[in-house]
């Protein structure tokens, strides 16, 4: 489902709150192809979203956790996203 969104699809599978998101269509100019061999290509270099997930939950008092291609977190304290955000772009960018 996250390819549909990032593609901006009108498929019934992608609800009204995430045709809201401000990644909805910001990738339609690439190819679901694209789209899939990028996160294979993700997973195989170790970059599993259940794993950078889990370490940034505490960070907004909450929990998250999902597949190695995606995952979602969800908490209490959203004055911790910032330093969430932050964790997660430095870990795949070391």
């Amino acid at each position: 489902m996250y390819i549909n969104i990032l593609r901006g699809s009108n498929s019934k599978a992608v609800d009204a709150k995430s045709r809201t998101s401000k990644f909805f269509g910001k990738g339609k100019h690439k190819s679901i192809k694209w789209w899939k061999e990028l996160s294979d290509n993700l997973v195989k270099k170790g970059l599993h979203a259940s794993t950078i997930i889990k370490s940034i939950a505490s960070d907004i008092d909450g929990s998250g956790g999902g597949q190695p291609f995606y995952a979602t977190a969800g908490g209490k304290r959203a004055s911790g996203i910032d330093t969430a955000v932050k964790k997660i772009i430095e870990s795949i960018t070391a």
